[in-house]
């Protein structure tokens, strides 16, 4: 993908000024990744087709970022994008995007999320491999971990909920397996009993909190994506991939950005219509 070039983060606040001639409407987004910047000039380019004309989105580089440049800025011509995260399972969760008109919350964890869907999943693998080699392999995959990434996030929602000194790392592949999407257990059983000892300093019972958890989490495609991070996912399912095609002497030249290229092509645009249903 096309390399963007390097603003500071005021200037990318002010960019839309210069862009005001080639569109109409400008989008701020919390990722620096220049693949995800990419993704969505894409992605809502083919959302508003014969509307407006999407050239840039503009990264903010964090959340925080996003919401600061929502707040100043009420220019009805801006929107800013800003992950779901695991604000909503928090208690004292408000939605901001009813305050803030111009404010738009992913539907999903993140943005990865969205790349995730056995239809996707098919299609990007169909370039490689025949449709009898594929059927079933997404639901294998989503089986496989869908346990232990539950489990990982629950303790996530557990250290975020107590502002713990750290929550769960955000180097999304430190908790698989080597050359493998699987996590290991030993690394989850490692992370658990940190936070019960960083817990009972606290007085808190890791265990009460994790039965207080369960009642609302039940196992269906939705929180699958909302309450698991994409970025973990994707690195996982990534992997799956790559073994995948390797064992069946179909892998060559399948990489991360082959990979991710194919997967933001090949996404499905319907379930971004809830930014259409909010751009006026």
């Amino acid at each position: 993908m096309t390399e963007l070039p390097k603003y500071s983060v005021q200037a990318k606040k002010n960019l839309s000024i210069f862009y005001s001639q080639y569109q109409e409407k400008h989008f701020y987004i919390e990722d620096k990744k220049n693949e995800t910047q990419n993704a969505y000039r894409l992605l809502l380019s083919k959302l508003f087709k014969g509307k407006y004309e999407i050239k840039r989105v503009f990264s903010l580089e964090n959340k925080d970022g996003v919401l600061r440049a929502c707040r100043e800025n009420t220019n009805p011509d801006n929107y800013y994008i800003v992950d779901r995260d695991l604000d909503p399972f928090l208690d004292d969760f408000e939605d901001l995007s009813s305050i803030y008109n111009n404010l738009i919350i992913l539907e999903r964890y993140c943005f990865e999320n969205y790349l995730i869907n056995e239809n996707t999943f098919n299609d990007v693998l169909l370039f490689d491999l025949d449709e009898s080699q594929i059927l079933g392999e997404f639901r294998k995959w989503k089986e496989s971990v869908y346990d232990d990434f539950i489990m990982l996030f629950k303790i996530a929602l557990i250290s975020r909920k107590y502002n713990l000194s750290s929550t769960i790392t955000d180097k999304e592949y430190v908790y698989l397996i080597n050359d493998s999407h699987l996590l290991d257990p030993e690394k989850i059983d490692k992370l658990f009993e940190k936070k019960k000892k960083e817990l009972l300093e606290k007085d808190i019972d890791i265990m009460v909190e994790l039965d207080k958890i369960s009642p609302l989490l039940t196992y269906d495609k939705q929180l699958f994506h909302t309450f698991i991070s994409g970025k973990f996912l994707w690195a996982s399912i990534k992997r799956y991939i790559k073994n995948l095609t390797k064992n069946l002497n179909a892998g060559k030249g399948i990489n991360d950005k082959y990979l991710i290229t194919n997967f933001i092509h090949c996404i499905d645009i319907e379930s971004f219509e809830f930014i259409k249903k909010r751009v006026s």
